[in-house]
């Protein structure tokens, strides 16, 4: 297959995003909002707007923006800042057919291609996603905490792209990965909103089946006062550091010095996964570490199953661990909570209540910084929650874990997918 070289500024257009701060983002509203945080937490590939204009977020029309920050069918949202250098660079192709008015944000450069007789959008998507790409914007890189490329440093770097043609089946090759991912993704939705909704009609509304299988407050059953209102009788309210609870993290395996000396990190395959926030979000786990390093980690293994809550820099981020049939151990920014052997059924009600709009504000009462937003395990421990009573947890729980099991198939194998895809990348571009 015969390739030409070109320089990426001499075929692409960049356009800055809008700044809007987030208190005038909204649900409801005339202009679809592409936040650069969603495009790591949501988006796979592909941001298709007639899909997602009831779930995105909206600005008011009286922001200030130009025409051509207007996203058009075919742009390239590029994310130009990261927590992670190996993160950098996250791209949604965008599909905009029927020219939906739609920005992007802050920290996101808008890449239009000018030469599509020499580059497709989609295609300089999927080439913008591979490692070959990433170690060439390396040396481009700036910053220590927040890692960051301008532009114009895009623009200076070469690639090799076939003809037009060649670009076309590549395409057509890949896309139905991110097909597939995405209806996954979608399944995991739906059972995330399921299971929330069983979650606030028996543990909000009160309305768990009672001895007789009626629903419990409006068939009578009998409520008493607390700290946090009425509740079921035989329910209590609790700290979260007064039950049987694990909650640990990365730096609880020794000091800074003996974690910088033990902890090897790769991003080639290796001994275990080392699950971060930003794995967690994508779905991607490509971060691992050496067979010592794991067995360094030992307090923070990961089986699956546990609650991961990010507690520095994106704070309030709430996973439960998926079983990936591989070693995990828990990566840094992040804290690990999970019921002890015997006291498991406190895991799936946590992680409900933890992303519920109450688990959400009492992470915000705890989280301070400047620089850095961030909370602390003594504080969270002082959390307090309305903690029903067993044999409702253990009800909760067997349907749940249905929920959960299905969902681990889809994560599962959009795991498999991923990997395909990404051998695929190496051989195809």
């Amino acid at each position: 297959m015969t390739k030409r070289k070109i320089i990426l500024g001499e075929y692409l257009e960049f356009e800055k995003g809008i700044s809007v701060p987030r208190d005038r983002l909204f649900i409801t509203n005339n202009i679809a909002y592409l936040h650069y945080g969603d495009i790591y937490k949501i988006y796979n590939h592909v941001v298709d707007i007639n899909k997602e204009i009831d779930n995105i977020l909206k600005i008011s029309t009286d922001e200030k923006y130009k025409k051509t920050q207007l996203l058009k069918d075919g742009d390239i949202v590029y994310n130009l800042t990261s927590e992670s250098v190996d993160d950098l660079g996250k791209a949604v192709y965008i599909r905009n057919p029927n020219n939906i008015s739609f920005v992007s944000g802050m920290e996101t450069t808008i890449m239009r291609v000018t030469d599509k007789s020499i580059l497709l959008p989609e295609y300089l998507n999927y080439i913008l996603s591979t490692y070959k790409f990433k170690c060439l914007l390396r040396q481009y890189v700036t910053g220590m905490k927040v890692y960051r490329v301008h532009p114009r440093d895009i623009g200076r770097i070469e690639i090799e792209v076939p003809d037009i043609n060649e670009q076309k089946k590549i395409i057509d090759i890949l896309n139905p990965f991110n097909d597939k991912i995405e209806l996954n993704n979608q399944m995991n939705q739906t059972l995330e909103e399921i299971a929330s909704l069983l979650y606030k009609r028996w543990f909000v509304d009160f309305e768990f089946p009672d001895d007789k299988g009626n629903p419990y407050k409006s068939s009578g059953g009998e409520m008493v006062d607390s700290e946090l209102g009425m509740i079921p009788k035989g329910w209590e309210v609790k700290k979260l550091g007064e039950i049987e609870l694990i909650i640990t993290d990365f730096v609880s395996n020794g000091s800074f010095a003996s974690l910088k000396a033990n902890t090897k990190i790769y991003k080639e395959e290796n001994y275990a996964v080392f699950v971060r926030n930003t794995d967690l979000k994508s779905g991607k786990f490509e971060t691992y570490v050496d067979e010592k390093t794991y067995q360094f980690l030992s307090k923070s293994k990961l089986l699956g199953g546990e609650i991961i809550i990010s507690n520095v820099g994106d704070v309030g981020s709430v996973f439960l661990c998926p079983r990936i049939n591989k070693k995990m151990t828990l990566g840094n920014n992040v804290i690990l909570v999970k019921s002890q052997e015997s006291k498991i059924y406190w895991n799936y009600y946590l992680y409900i209540f933890l992303k519920s709009s109450l688990g959400k504000a009492l992470l915000e009462s705890i989280t301070s910084g400047s620089a850095q937003m961030k909370f602390n395990k003594t504080d969270f421990k002082k959390l307090k929650f309305i903690a029903p009573n067993f044999n409702t947890l253990e009800e909760f729980n067997k349907i749940f874990d249905k929920n959960i099991f299905l969902q681990n198939n889809y994560k599962a194998e959009n795991t498999k997918l991923q990997t395909m895809k990404k051998e695929l990348l190496k051989e195809l571009i």
